[in-house]
């Protein structure tokens, strides 16, 4: 049975009693995991409890009684900055975190009290638990121990120099950053037993994109279509184009009608459905990119037959739909690139060459 390890901030005794019972039946009715409230009234327990522990979740009420008022304001704030754990708020004073409610997503809610019931909310955050994501970015999850090891078994090594080179431009910082997030990277390509990970379409994407900018990889609209960029990202960055190369992306339904000429009413006959897999996995002008469900973006396949070139100041601000990470991003375009490098042998006479061989 998974320990779930929830952090509640209530002062008031009656609502802590339905907490408890609450909670106390959730534990009958779930044999996979099991709730273990720890319930504080104050900010200062509140924040210590935080700095001590590790927490799966948190429900806080924004009034702590009279010597508090805005305590729970200040345990969300902590929250919200330090803490990478789902939060609800649940108090009859939303009013004064208003600001915030533009922010709340799935993880972060804010409910008037009253306006969602406490069986709900538990088993709402009982839901976010049982997909493990918790366990990734808690104190002491997955994310923080892989962390830890890659700055002790990857890092050390490096602090040398930076102590005798020290930089005061900021440029240190991220170059720091990003080598810390190149071995982390590194760190999940193999499961515990040495075997290679199956990738997910969640590896495939950034989204939102992460850059304001059309870069190398992301895809963009383009004319009521879809397209990837394919510039290189130096020429990009620095500018050296006047034009950003776009090849477009269409999905399978598009593919088969524009490009493989298949009538759309017989799409799903097994002669079409034949067709299109002989076209797509034996021509090397396509390149497979999946769908997304959980941001609801559609994959398909990049046409590297069909490119445009539009002005650069015309793409460079234009809508991001999504950007395609590095290691896809790399075959991508090591792809695009051996398409267009190929090189074809002149026709030869078979039969005669061989014939002529067999004879000497």
């Amino acid at each position: 049975m998974n320990k779930f390890d929830l952090l509640i901030v209530e002062d008031d005794k009656e609502q802590i009693k339905q907490y408890l019972q609450i909670i106390d039946i959730a534990n009958q009715d779930n044999e996979e995991q099991s709730i273990t409230p720890k319930i504080v009234s104050k900010r200062s327990e509140a924040l210590e409890e935080l700095l001590s522990n590790s927490f799966d979740a948190a429900i806080i009420d924004l009034d702590l009684g009279k010597d508090d008022k805005d305590g729970g304001v200040e345990v969300l704030k902590f929250l919200r900055d330090s803490v990478r754990i789902p939060v609800v708020v649940y108090s009859g004073y939303t009013g004064k975190v208003d600001e915030e409610k533009e922010k709340t997503n799935g993880l972060y809610k804010i409910y008037n009290r009253g306006e969602k019931g406490m069986n709900e909310i538990i088993k709402e955050l009982g839901n976010i638990f049982s997909t493990n994501l918790t366990r990734v970015f808690k104190r002491d999850g997955e994310l923080e121990k892989k962390l830890t090891g890659v700055f002790h078994e990857q890092i050390g090594d490096k602090f040398d120099f930076w102590v005798k080179n020290p930089d005061n431009t900021g440029f240190l910082t991220k170059k720091a950053c990003r080598l810390v997030l190149n071995h982390l990277e590194s760190a999940f390509i193999f499961d515990d037993s040495g075997k290679p990970e199956v990738f997910d379409p969640s590896d495939v994407y950034i989204i939102p994109s992460p850059h304001k900018i059309s870069l190398t990889g992301d895809i963009v609209e383009y004319n009521s279509g879809r397209y990837v960029v394919l510039t290189p990202m130096c020429t990009l960055v620095r500018k050296k184009s006047s034009r950003t190369l776009l090849a477009q992306l269409l999905d399978v339904k598009e593919l088969a009608v524009e490009r493989l000429e298949i009538d759309p009413s017989e799409m799903s006959n097994p002669g079409s459905i034949k067709k299109i897999k002989k076209g797509l996995c034996e021509n090397h002008r396509f390149y497979f990119l999946p769908d997304y469900k959980e941001r609801s973006f559609k994959g398909g396949f990049v046409d590297f037959e069909h490119l445009v070139a539009p002005e650069s100041n015309k793409v460079s601000n234009i809508g991001i739909l999504a950007t395609v990470t590095g290691d896809f991003l790399g075959g991508l375009v090591a792809k695009f690139n051996a398409y267009y490098a190929r090189h074809g042998q002149p026709d030869l006479k078979f039969d005669d060459i061989i014939k002529l061989m067999l004879e000497n």
